[in-house]
């Protein structure tokens, strides 16, 4: 995976969504909220509904793949239930690990 950016080198908009999906997953951690896919993804529907094969999006730009190919995801979505959990923590973390370094830390969850 590609190093952070900083904050000045990631819009500000895009600054804005990645924020949005952290949430998304921190609610999905706390069992607040559920997934649905990109349906419900700021990032997916920045990227991945309104330009071609997710081009820009950070997760992109850290795993060199589209559409969060390797990232804990898919892991999450279709892995066994009683590892449900663990990926969602894997997810949000990996999540934050795309904020700039500028941007201060956010405690990780342990999985």
């Amino acid at each position: 995976m590609s190093d952070s950016l900083s904050n000045e080198e990631m819009a500000s908009e895009t600054l804005e969504a990645l924020r949005g999906s952290i949430e998304k997953w921190e609610g999905i951690v706390a069992g607040s909220r559920s997934d649905r896919g990109g349906s419900d993804c700021p990032l997916c529907e920045m990227f991945a509904h309104k330009r071609d094969a997710c081009f820009g999006c950070p997760v992109m730009k850290a795993t060199g793949r589209g559409h969060c190919d390797d990232t804990p995801y898919y892991e999450f979505r279709d892995g066994p239930f009683a590892q449900r959990q663990v990926n969602a923590e894997r997810m949000l973390n990996f999540l934050k690990s795309l904020l700039p370094r500028d941007i201060p830390a956010l405690k990780e969850v342990q999985p």
